[in-house]
Formats: structure tokens, C-alpha cells, sequence
């Protein structure tokens, strides 16, 4: 099976779903992993990584940008157990 990014603009609108919805679609995407092998599933935990820590710098960016008092404080990462 063959993974594809598709890349989206932070622009577009998103669409508002209900909860019920949103579970139905969780179940989806977690059966759809389940048959994926245990590399492809290695390459979508890498890859969410990378996007989660993206979208952090991004967030991190623009409270910055904004002049909030929140941009001097650390960025948040794993907390150590």
C-alpha cells in the first residue's frame, strides 16, 4: 500500500462536524491503520509527529507575531515522567 501526503492551506475552511461524526470517523481511520503493516504504520506515526510539531511552531509563531505575553514562555513539549 502506497501512502500519499496531500498537503492543504491553513486557509480553507473546516468543516464543523458532530460528535457522532467525528467517532464514525475515528473508527474509520483506525480500522484503515489496522491493516496497514507495521513499516506503513512506523511512517504514519512519524509523519503525525512531524505534523503535531509543525503545527506547535506554527501556534508558537503567532502568539509570537502577536505580541502576547505568552511568547516568552518555553514551548511546550513532552513532559518527562
Amino acid at each position: 500500500m502506497m501512502l500519499t501526503l496531500i498537503e492543504t492551506s491553513e486557509r480553507e475552511p473546516i468543516p464543523h462536524i458532530t460528535r457522532e461524526e467525528a467517532a464514525q470517523l475515528l473508527e474509520e481511520f483506525r480500522a484503515l491503520y489496522q491493516t496497514l503493516s507495521l513499516e506503513e504504520r512506523g511512517q504514519v506515526k512519524s509523519h503525525l509527529a512531524e505534523l503535531g510539531q509543525s503545527r506547535a511552531r506554527q501556534t508558537q509563531y503567532r502568539v509570537s507575531a502577536s505580541g502576547d505575553s505568552l511568547a516568552n514562555r518555553e514551548p511546550l513539549g513532552r513532559r518527562e515522567k
